[in-house]
């Protein structure tokens, strides 16, 4: 199993995560970052304020593996 670190960017500023967590392999990393997004989802979105959060996962050497991006807006 290999470390992963899921950093948060959002309308609240930067958040490093500082713990990772130890997963599988890629596909774990998908399947984490997808909840990462729902739970962003169900607590960041009022549904009339813009919203854009970016979860980028770094590998236990510092090497970005992947970016997530959310954004909503109503227009």
């Amino acid at each position: 199993m290999a470390r992963y670190f899921f950093d948060l960017l959002n309308g609240d500023g930067f958040v490093e995560d500082c713990d990772g967590r130890d997963l599988p392999d890629i596909a774990a990393v998908h399947r984490e970052v997808a909840a990462i997004v729902v739970d962003l989802a169900t607590d960041e979105i009022k549904g009339v304020d813009p919203f854009l959060a970016r979860v980028t996962v770094r590998d236990d050497q510092g090497s970005v593996v992947l970016t997530a991006t959310m954004s909503f807006q109503v227009e």
